[in-house]
């Protein structure tokens, strides 16, 4: 016994502290098998039988999101088409890593607690060509929609409003790449899962938006002192009440998942 001890004390003491923390998170969070059935059940109704995660790109987008209002640009949030822009790109870049022409993502897995969001895809569709958009959503259209992260703004049933998070949580670990908006805790939270094997592809790649290529696609924290930090990391020059941006670079997909620190 006293061997297995110093064996376990060893294992716990070379084990990082996100690993723990989220470790700890996953076991708070486990839904009591009634939400969690409800939840399985949701998940078998949104994804088709046929459904490869290998072929999956997942788009999480907030509610509250003020990219563009942070620094100063007027209509706060990028809209749904510059999403599309960003996931297609990330297709681009997935391609280009595997050596392959084209795309190799099929689907893209969008998850919201705005309903404007979800409903936008039927105007983006209506748009496009296949040729241009090669890609089916896949939404889930029971989604209760809060439209904030903050309980006490939900207008909803408290419980209701959870099995809708663990079904969007789960969708999104059901991708190849995703892209999130890491000033979000709970877009944070999926890429630390992500990037510890809990999901269903062999490896994702999770990308945060404030290190896009495109400097108009990056998010300032509007928290805390790192906010001009990360402005300023992120090639942004302020003038006065003026954003400058700096054209970006060619980016080349990294091989490793990107950190958030």
């Amino acid at each position: 016994l006293t061997e297995t001890d110093d064996l376990l004390k060893k294992i716990v003491g070379a084990m990082t502290a996100y690993i723990q923390s989220h470790a700890m998170t996953l076991y708070l969070m486990r839904p009591n098998v009634s939400n969690l059935n409800k939840v399985n059940h949701a998940i078998k109704d949104i994804f088709p039988s046929n459904f490869d995660p290998e072929t999956a790109i997942g788009i999480p987008i907030r509610a509250s999101d003020r990219i563009q209002c942070d620094v100063g640009l007027g209509p706060c949030g990028l809209s749904f088409d510059q999403y599309m822009t960003i996931a297609k790109r990330a297709s681009d870049l997935a391609a280009q890593e595997k050596g392959r022409p084209g795309f190799v993502h099929k689907n893209i897995v969008v998850t919201s607690e705005s309903r404007s969001f979800i409903e936008a895809r039927h105007n983006y569709t209506r748009n496009t060509t296949t040729d241009e958009f090669p890609f089916s959503f896949i939404i889930n259209d029971q989604d209760i929609s809060q439209a904030s992260g903050h309980p006490s703004q939900f207008e909803s049933i408290a419980d209701d409003v959870m099995i809708s998070t663990f079904t969007s949580l789960k969708m999104q670990l059901m991708t190849e790449s995703t892209v999130g908006n890491c000033c979000s805790a709970f877009h944070k939270l999926m890429g630390e899962f992500l990037s510890n094997g809990c999901g269903e592809a062999t490896k994702n790649h999770f990308e945060c938006l404030q290190q896009n290529e495109n400097p108009m696609f990056r998010s300032c924290c509007r928290w805390g002192s790192s906010y001009k930090n990360e402005c300023e990391g992120r090639k942004v020059v302020f003038s006065g009440s003026n954003t400058i941006y700096v054209e970006p670079k060619p980016q080349v997909r990294q091989p490793k998942n990107t950190s958030f620190s």
